[in-house]
């Protein structure tokens, strides 16, 4: 199973990372809403939210919805403040974010499977989290584009970095699943 998701993560990553005709990745498509106040509230809220609920998969999906609307916030910085002196500061620090949020995702995801590891509940959630990945990474390529050199420099690192991680969560899962496959 965790096979197949590599697969289809690597296949999607390949085709929106090198096709010219990929979909441009738009607020509505990442499933958050436009930066502003209300993306502000709404973060506000879904922390809450995350604080109270218990479900280990509803606590992943709303930070996979807030490190969306950070990737957003991301883009919007690049593209209205391009040539502004501390953009780079500031893309660090909601990269930092960013970051942070999709390292929770993966211990939570780990830990969860850990615990339910043929939940419809993980596959659903795994699918979608694969499929936002994949989002993310069309962004985050584009901002290389539009940034300075040195921005663009840090912006391509962290990128790497951010794939390594999936990638060894998937990997993580893949060989628990193996060895649980093993012991029946």
């Amino acid at each position: 199973m965790y096979k197949k998701i590599i697969f289809l993560s690597i296949i999607f990553s390949f085709l929106f990372s090198f096709s010219a005709f990929a979909e441009e990745v738009t607020a509505e498509n990442l499933g958050v809403e436009k930066p502003g106040f209300f993306s502000w509230f709404n973060n506000a809220v879904d922390t809450v939210k995350i604080w109270v609920t218990r479900d280990p998969i509803k606590k992943a999906e709303l930070e996979l919805k807030k490190a969306s609307r950070q990737i957003v916030r991301i883009r919007e910085m690049v593209e209205k403040k391009s040539d502004e002196a501390n953009l780079d500061v500031n893309l660090e620090r909601v990269n930092n974010r960013y970051q942070e949020m999709v390292e929770s995702i993966n211990q939570r995801v780990e830990k969860f499977e850990d615990e339910n590891s043929d939940s419809e509940k993980l596959k659903s959630f795994l699918s979608k989290y694969d499929s936002q990945q994949a989002k993310h990474q069309v962004v985050l390529e584009k901002l290389e584009e539009k940034v300075p050199e040195q921005i663009m420099e840090k912006v391509r690192e962290q990128r790497q970095e951010h794939l390594e991680r999936y990638n060894q969560l998937m990997n993580r899962l893949e060989v628990k699943e193996q060895r649980r496959g093993n012991k029946e």
